[in-house]
């Protein structure tokens, strides 16, 4: 090998080993794994699951799958001044199948205060959570380090004891921006009278230290368990295989809504093809003789059709109209809000002050108002489980229920204003 040669690998050595080197200053870098949001942002993800599920029952085998894929949005309510964030949590544009068939599988939002270590302090709406959006290490962690969270329940007749480990491969530099690359095992046992199984899973999740958010994540797991059940009178083995895949990718922004005039809600104007220009002669022409209803709570009376939408009225006057309401899913305003929309993208779309109602339908459960007067439209929230548990025809608790589209400034004809 010629001098020129040599010399010429020597170079390229060095320059790889200065690459190594710092690369490896990166790698043994600490740093702090804190959320660092913004008052008003949203920050929004693509989300897809998969589970697949196999059930062997004594000789019979059966196997389903579902899939789940969704627009998750982190809206940033509030930010303290002490550092607490109010954050919701939201699935929105759901598209869900069980083997195939489309199933209106929703997801209620979630808003919680949050500090900036990841701890949840008050849960307002949705499932009991202690972390968000995982568990953050308590503190700065270099490469190598790890971190656990172990949750114990001993709810519904069993025990269930999960271990989930994190450990920081890596520190990425890009300029600047540092992403932390986190890797994720679960480990895990459950046991019941009657049952007994395991779960293990493992993940990845990049995170972005100056941002203070994830960039994307990805897990899958495994939950396997076995057992003997009676089935008239006979003990019968049974066996359970469920698998599981998670994704979340970055978005960017929301596609702009197209929605067809037919099923258009304008606020102060129209739902649909039925306008507030019309009269209840012109709606009943239109659909037929409706039903009446009088409602706790709310000083209008409404005509239900068969076809919608409905129409309030003056409860003395059945052909006053004072306003036009609906709760088919189908319809939606020019900025995306409809049945099951949160709380959150309603106040992100038309504003953090509406006028706020409360009161309970007997029979159904607790309902929120979000009313803009000044614009023409309102929003009923569900508020309780008593209420979300009345069927599929009602959305989940701190979702859009129905809405309700009325002349600017004459709310009050409907509701009780406070």
């Amino acid at each position: 090998m010629n001098q020129q040669r040599v010399v010429g690998l020597m170079l390229l050595a060095t320059m790889i080993l200065g690459v190594s080197a710092s690369r490896g200053l990166a790698q043994t870098e600490a740093v702090d794994l804190r959320l660092h949001y913004k008052a008003g942002e949203t920050i929004l993800y693509s989300l897809s699951r998969v589970y697949a599920l196999s059930v062997q029952v004594g000789d019979e085998r059966r196997t389903s799958t579902m899939t789940f894929d969704a627009r998750e949005a982190h809206r940033v309510m509030d930010l303290g001044a002490d550092g607490v964030i109010l954050v919701e949590m939201a699935s929105e544009d759901i598209h869900a199948a069980v083997d195939g068939r489309a199933c209106g599988c929703g997801e209620a939002p979630l808003m919680m205060r949050v500090r900036p270590d990841g701890t949840v302090s008050e849960v307002l709406a949705g499932e009991k959570q202690t972390v968000y959006p995982f568990k953050l290490p308590e503190r700065a962690v270099a490469a190598g380090d790890a971190w656990t969270e172990r949750i114990s329940d001993n709810s519904d007749g069993g025990t269930y004891l999960r271990t989930t480990t994190f450990t920081l491969a890596s520190v990425q530099r890009d300029g600047d921006h540092r992403v932390a690359v986190i890797r994720v095992t679960i480990d895990g046992t459950m046991s019941s009278s009657t049952m007994r199984g395991t779960i293990r899973g493992r993940g990845e999740i990049q995170w972005s230290v100056d941002e203070g958010r994830t960039l994307r994540s990805n897990e899958e797991w495994t939950l396997e368990t076995q057992g003997v059940i009676t089935i008239a009178g006979n003990a019968v083995r049974v066996a359970t295989v469920i698998r599981s895949t998670e994704r979340r990718e970055p978005l960017s922004g929301v596609t702009p809504v197209s929605t067809d005039a037919d099923l258009l809600i304008v606020p102060g104007k129209s739902i649909g093809a039925s306008t507030l220009g019309m009269t209840v002669a012109d709606l009943t022409a239109r659909y037929g003789e409706p039903s009446k209803s009088q409602t706790e709570g709310i000083r209008a009376a409404k005509l239900n059709w068969r076809s919608l939408p409905s129409a309030y009225v003056d409860a003395s006057d059945n052909g006053k109209l004072l306003g036009l309401t609906i709760s088919d899913p189908r319809f939606r305003t020019d900025r995306g809000i409809g049945f099951g929309s949160s709380e959150g993208a309603v106040l992100f779309a038309y504003g953090m002050s509406p006028s706020r109602v409360e009161f309970s339908i007997p029979g159904v459960g607790g309902v929120r108002l979000l009313i803009y007067n000044d614009l023409g439209i309102a929003f009923a929230i569900t508020a309780d489980q008593q209420h979300a548990q009345r069927g599929d025809s009602h959305a989940p608790v701190g979702a859009v229920d129905w809405i309700t589209v009325f002349p600017p400034g004459t709310a009050a004809n409907i509701y009780t204003l406070p």
